[in-house]
């Protein structure tokens, strides 16, 4: 008898529904905020790996010099290009990255200045000319290196943003002797 007048009690209570009420609220309301922050931030975290494979990229052209096969469309064989960029990130053969034509440019210093003339950009006298730098300035030959992925989140968020995903991109100039 004393356990039924002790379930009676219980049931009429309700000194604590309150807080149980806002424990299924606030888990419902928190949960897109806890996946959404989680989405940003792999998101971010792809974005500096993109940059990664640009920049090692880079440093493939600053090593071992221009080549116009320079690209992610060649298989990793005998420590290419492809292999020096999979090699720097964790999303390995999902970026893509490209070299593009390399460029003349005049450098004295600390200063640049973009050169009218086509490489190869090192033929220029000690005088300078038409087709050089001016004299003082050395002609220095860059590429532009580029890396794409694109990131595809976890959730569709209602339908905001775009739903093929967000196209991550980053690039490097490569100084090439």
């Amino acid at each position: 008898m004393a356990a039924l007048t002790r379930l009676r009690q219980l049931i009429a209570a309700a000194r604590g529904a309150s807080t149980i009420e806002f424990a299924i609220v606030a888990a419902v309301l928190i949960l897109p905020l806890v996946l959404g922050a989680y989405d940003f931030g792999t998101a971010m975290y792809y974005h500096l790996q993109v940059g990664n494979a640009a920049r090692a990229g880079a440093q493939y052209l600053n090593v071992h010099g221009y080549s116009s096969n320079d690209n992610t469309t060649t298989a990793c064989q005998n420590n290419n290009f492809t292999c020096a960029v999979q090699s720097a990130t964790p999303l390995a053969s999902k970026v893509s990255v490209s070299v593009a034509n390399p460029y003349c440019g005049c450098a004295s210093g600390g200063t640049y200045t973009a050169a009218t003339f086509s490489p190869p950009c090192n033929v220029c006298a000690a005088s300078g000319g038409s087709d050089c730098c001016p004299t003082g300035q050395t002609a220095v030959t860059l590429a532009q290196v580029s890396a794409s992925y694109t990131y595809r989140p976890i959730f569709n968020y209602l339908g905001f943003g775009p739903s093929k995903g967000f196209a991550l991109s980053g690039s490097a100039t490569a100084l090439i002797y």
